[in-house]
Formats: C-alpha cells, sequence, structure tokens
C-alpha cells in the first residue's frame, strides 16, 4: 500500500518533502494511516487533533494522538472544544457543529505553522458514502462529484488548500497496513449507530446495493472521479465568467453587473448565485437545486427589488447591478445618506445635525441680498439646497421616506409627485429607499436631498431669510473623501 500511496501523492500533491503539512489527526484508522504513510514517505508534518468533549473515551483518544506523535518525534498540537454548546448556539447539528469547530482549529493552526496544507484522511468508501449521501438530498452535480482531493480555495480558506491523499485508497487497505506496522487506531462507536444518516448509507444500504453488483462501490468512486474531471473544465468557465461580472467582493457583500448576469445560460446564472451564497455562507447543505431554480427565475424576472436566500443573506436587483448582502450590512458605505433608525431627528439651526453613519446637515441663515450664491441655485450641488425660512412651517426635522410621501418638485407650480416614484426614476436602489432621509417641517417635505426641495419653499425677491443646507460626508482616516 506505501507504493501506491507515495506514487499518488506526490504525482497529484506539489509539495517538497521539506514543506510543513498540518495533519488532523482524530486517531481513528484513516487519520492514523495517514500520519504513518506521510512519515514513511519522509513529508515533514505536524500533527493536529480536535477533542470535540462529546464521548467519553475523547479523553483517551488525545493522550493516544499525542503518544504515537512523541512516538514518531512529530509536533502535536491539541485543542478541546464545546462542540455540544456550539451546536445548541448555532442551531447546528452536533456532527456539523463539530466539523466546524475541527476545520476551524485546523486551518487556523496552518497557518501559525506556516503549513503547505492541511491533510485529511478520507478514504474512497467515505467518497462513496458522500456520493450517496447527496444523491439522497437530492444534489446537484457538485455534491456528486463528492470531496475533491485537492481544494482550493475551500471553505476554511483561499491560501492553503484542503488535501485528502486517502481518497484513492479502501478502508480495507488502510486496515491492513495499520495492521502491519502494528498501530492500533481508536474505533469511533457512533460509526455503528444507524441514528445518523451517514451510518445507515454504510451499514444498510451500501451492503444492500452490493446485492445488485458486487462492484458497485467502486463504479460509484468511478464516477466521481469522471464528474471531478469534467467539472474541472466548467469551473475554469464559471472562474473567468466570475472575474468577467464581478464588480466588488468582501465578506459580507458581493457585487455584479446584473445584466451580463442575465445573459448567460441558467445553468451558469445558477453556479454563480451558488457560489457567492457560499463564499457569505458556507453552508452547502442549505442551498438545493429547487432553491436555486426559484431565485435565478426571481433575478430575471425582476428589474428592482430584493429576495432572502436564508436567514442571514439577501439578494438586491438594483436596475443594472445586484448585490448580495449579509444581514445587517445592507447599508454599509452607502453612496446616500441613510438614518440609523427609524427615529426623528431635530435639525439644529443654526449649527450641524448628525444624520447616520458618516453624514452631517450643516444648517446656517443667511439674509437675502443681491448676487448671494442662492442666485446660482439652479446649478446647485447635489446635497445642497437653498430655502425660504420664512415659508417653512417651524420647527424642522429629518425623518426616514415613509409609503404615501409626496412632495411638490421645484419648477412644477406646486404640483404633486410621489416620492417613491422619484427612487424609481433616479434608480435609488431598493435596500437605501427606507432610510433615505427627507427634510421637513411641520406639514410637509421642504427638501429630498440630491434632487428636489419644494415649490412652498422657494426663494424669491421678496425672500428675506434664506435657509442654506448642505449635507457634507466625513473624511476616512486617509483625509480622502469618500462617494
Amino acid at each position: 500500500m506505501f507504493d501506491k500511496f507515495g506514487k499518488y501523492f506526490y504525482q497529484n500533491f506539489p509539495f517538497s518533502r521539506d514543506q510543513i503539512i498540518l495533519v488532523g489527526v482524530s486517531g481513528g484508522p484513516d487519520s492514523l494511516a495517514l500520519m504513518s504513510l506521510l512519515v514513511e514517505a519522509g513529508q515533514k508534518i505536524v500533527v493536529a487533533h480536535v477533542n470535540h468533549q462529546i464521548r467519553p473515551e475523547a479523553d483517551e483518544e488525545e493522550k493516544g494522538v499525542i503518544r504515537l506523535s512523541e512516538k514518531l518525534g512529530l509536533p502535536c498540537i491539541t485543542s478541546r472544544v464545546a462542540a455540544i454548546a456550539f451546536a445548541k448556539q448555532e442551531s447546528l447539528s452536533l456532527e456539523e457543529a463539530a466539523r466546524i469547530l475541527r476545520y476551524r482549529f485546523l486551518f487556523r493552526e496552518a497557518e501559525k505553522n506556516h503549513a503547505v496544507a492541511v491533510a485529511v484522511g478520507h478514504n474512497a468508501d467515505d467518497q462513496v458514502e458522500t456520493f450517496l449521501l447527496h444523491l439522497l438530498r437530492g444534489s446537484g452535480v457538485n455534491g456528486l462529484r463528492g470531496m475533491k482531493s485537492f481544494a482550493l480555495p475551500n471553505a476554511w480558506s483561499s491560501q492553503i488548500p484542503l488535501i485528502r491523499p486517502l481518497l484513492g485508497i479502501w478502508r480495507s487497505e488502510i486496515l491492513d497496513y495499520l495492521s502491519s506496522k502494528g498501530i492500533r487506531p481508536f474505533w469511533d462507536r457512533s460509526n455503528w449507530d444507524n441514528q445518523y444518516t451517514r451510518n445507515r448509507i454504510r451499514n444498510e444500504l451500501i451492503p444492500m446495493l452490493e446485492g445488485y453488483n458486487p462492484a458497485i462501490r467502486k463504479l460509484i468512486w468511478q464516477t466521481c472521479a469522471v464528474l471531478n474531471s469534467d467539472l474541472e473544465i466548467l469551473e475554469k468557465l464559471e472562474q473567468d465568467f466570475w472575474k468577467d461580472i464581478c464588480l466588488h467582493e468582501d465578506e459580507n457583500s458581493i457585487e455584479f453587473d446584473l445584466v451580463e448576469l442575465k445573459k448567460n445560460p441558467l445553468s451558469m446564472q445558477r453556479r454563480i448565485v451558488r457560489r457567492a451564497w457560499l463564499k457569505l455562507t458556507r453552508k452547502p447543505e442549505e442551498i438545493d437545486y429547487e432553491h436555486l431554480c426559484q431565485i435565478t427565475a426571481w433575478i430575471n424576472q425582476t428589474l428592482s427589488g430584493k429576495r432572502e436566500l436564508d436567514t442571514s443573506v439577501t439578494w438586491f436587483n438594483e436596475s443594472k447591478n445586484a448585490w448580495i448582502i449579509r444581514k445587517g450590512f445592507e447599508r454599509r458605505r452607502a453612496p446616500f445618506p441613510q438614518l440609523l433608525d427609524k427615529a426623528i431627528v431635530s435639525l439644529t439651526i443654526p449649527g450641524r445635525t448628525k444624520i447616520g453613519g458618516e453624514w452631517w446637515l450643516k444648517a446656517e441663515i443667511i439674509e437675502n441680498k443681491i448676487d448671494e450664491p442662492w442666485k446660482n441655485s439652479k446649478n446647485e450641488k447635489k446635497w445642497e439646497a437653498w430655502i425660504d425660512l420664512n415659508n417653512c412651517r417651524l420647527p424642522l426635522l429629518i425623518r426616514t421616506f415613509q409609503a404615501g410621501d409626496r412632495i411638490d418638485p421645484f419648477g412644477l407650480g406646486g404640483a404633486q409627485v410621489k416620492v417613491s416614484d422619484i427612487f424609481v426614476n433616479r434608480k435609488i436602489p431598493y435596500r437605501f429607499r427606507q432610510f433615505y432621509p427627507l427634510i421637513c417641517d411641520t406639514s410637509r417635505i421642504i427638501w429630498l436631498p440630491g434632487y428636489t426641495i419644494s415649490e412652498a419653499v422657494r426663494i424669491t425677491d421678496q425672500t428675506q431669510k434664506i435657509l442654506h443646507l448642505l449635507i457634507e460626508r466625513e473624511m476616512d482616516p486617509k483625509n480622502v473623501p469618500i462617494g
């Protein structure tokens, strides 16, 4: 088996023997075999073990991994995590909670130890079980490919690959190898508990399928290998398309060219939506085919609006662009002033009033004289207004947009227009309308910032006192204007 492993490892993984690989070792047969094989191959490794504190024997397994690491002269890092508490806190299954905590630890330690990869012990049998598990859940092609032997980027890192060097080796081969080396693994008794779906697949479904075809495991494994090869081509196309249409990307939001997205086949649209969703949530189990179809249909039918992808992420169509944003970050770095909540803010005159975020409103009173700046108000700045103070019904305040709001725009002779229509015509993104600030007196809107003042408060030659309003955005730490 060592010859088979060594040939496969150095043909498929681009690492030299003096580069560090961090190996996740649970104490079970697969991870112990991986550790031993890498040592036998002369590879430099660091052992990492996570004690999930779920089973009574977990502490003994931790001690066993430490002892074997010491015997082989390997550095060993251990961590104890509260998987049960984390599962309750995040409303996750215990299995999923343990997996998240485990991989977070492995990749954190890989970075600390300058490892070039994180290696785990999934084998060929695991690949077959994963295929069947995804098939039963109604997964698409991405799920039916099974696990990748080399995954970069992955859910945990865009720099450090997750590798599975045993993915082409069967569990029976691993057990024979351990026996030949005199290595006694720990056995997780929960692997025989058929309340878990994967265990029922392993212990019941696969033996039943072997009654139809004794070679079923090998055939499923080959199917995964074929799909993996084919998907490499599709993923290259997806990556190229992503680069073309992705306008902005950070840990909380992604912006797309919506026009270009809609031009492509539905299959590619679904892949882009799935990829963006995974980048922000890292929860592949919540993304099924039917859900993706519903979302892409909505995207193509909607010019402006929003749709929740799940409880943590929302998709926004905004005319020519689209955004997928984590909840709570919808208004970060907005190009428009945004009130932080629905509270009504009194306007300080004269003085500065905080609108929200980086935005302030400055107010000053000016006596009407010949050649004053308001004379050029037809070319006014976007966030500036000149208003007849005597025609305002004090006090003035700032509030957010409400359904049914109307304004009589300057130049229309007093005709009323819906503020919502102005938002649509001016292409104000849907997610910014709810908190868009309106400047009002006691009975009406007197200024829709960025667009128009009310005809009722326009300045005339009879105006005595002018209220000059200016909305300003604070400078960033480098003193560069934002927006």
